[in-house]
């Protein structure tokens, strides 16, 4: 499946906030780990992802069932604090589901059951909006 990848940027710690963690900007290969993990499932999961070096893993994926909720998941939100505070901040990147713009074979519809590629823009960017 096809999903837009967006930086969750706000107002989170960076890595450069924090002076005792390697500096993950030096050109060295990092790897990206995708998270199809609820954190209240399986809280023991995101915590080793969370403290993995750096050097190796600075990037998170939140794949947050493929969709947003009308309102923000607390459950996600501590686990995603936790994961960008210091002493081991980690850059999260959270999927927005595209369903292929609708042009898929599989024929991907919007939630509103649209095929139409202009539906797929107005979801995709109220998805990023919330």
């Amino acid at each position: 499946m096809l999903c837009l990848l967006l930086a969750v940027l706000s107002s989170f710690t960076t890595a450069h906030d924090c002076p005792d963690i390697a500096d993950t900007s030096s050109g060295q290969q990092q790897i990206a780990m995708a998270s199809y993990i609820n954190p209240l499932a399986d809280p023991n999961a995101w915590n080793r992802l969370i403290s993995y070096d750096n050097r190796k893993i600075s990037v998170l994926v939140a794949n947050i069932l493929n969709g947003p909720d009308s309102i923000a998941d607390a459950n996600w939100t501590a686990v995603i604090d936790r994961a960008v505070a210091c002493p081991n901040s980690k850059t999260i990147i959270g999927y927005v589901r595209t369903g292929y713009l609708g042009k898929s074979q599989q024929r991907f519809t919007t939630r509103l059951d649209s095929f139409d590629l202009m539906d797929w823009i107005a979801q995709i960017e109220q998805d990023v909006d919330k």
